[in-house]
């Protein structure tokens, strides 16, 4: 049971399993204000969206430096957080996930006459997200995607990028 963040009626929230992607269920309103807000919205048309996009910013070997270095230093912060974890195991409570690396999983491609897997990762450089998909034997067969945002009224991507859009 939740509150409704606009009314204060006590409503029934389906948080997972059947259902929980349904309209009006909402974690914040009830289904009564979530169907207003969904009503009103359809009025006003949206303007941009993020997409992915090739680029050429990187090449292959720059990109998986990048992602070695953030997984150091995901791996440094983990580190840091086991020792903590020992030190005071009361912290358990606060946050069970301290010392585990937590990270995105993608699945590959799997080539089944050579019998060879790619390789799929995401990463973030300057505030912008980025995907980055390759063959591990082939060495120019890789493709690197950027996220950005996209003006749906002119079709292209917009002029005004908010590189910390997507920091979460």
């Amino acid at each position: 049971m939740v509150e409704c963040k606009h009314c204060g009626v006590i409503y029934s929230h389906q948080a997972s399993g059947g259902g929980c992607c349904d309209e009006p269920n909402d974690s914040k309103y009830c289904p009564i204000c979530k169907q207003a807000l969904i009503d009103a919205l359809k009025k006003i048309s949206v303007k941009y969206e993020y997409r992915w996009v090739d680029t050429d910013e990187f090449t292959k070997e720059e990109a998986l430096a990048i992602i070695a270095e953030e997984e150091r230093i995901a791996e440094e912060k983990v580190n840091k957080q086991r020792a903590m974890r020992k030190k005071c195991p009361e912290c358990e409570l606060i946050s069970p996930f301290w010392g585990i690396n937590m990270r995105r999983v993608f699945p590959g491609l799997w080539d089944m006459k050579t019998g060879e897997s790619s390789t799929e990762k995401m990463f973030k450089h300057n505030g912008f997200n980025y995907y980055i998909s390759y063959w591990e034997k082939r060495p120019n067969d890789y493709n690197i995607r950027k996220e950005v945002r996209w003006d749906l009224e002119k079709d292209k991507i917009s002029s005004i990028q908010d590189r910390y859009h997507r920091n979460e």
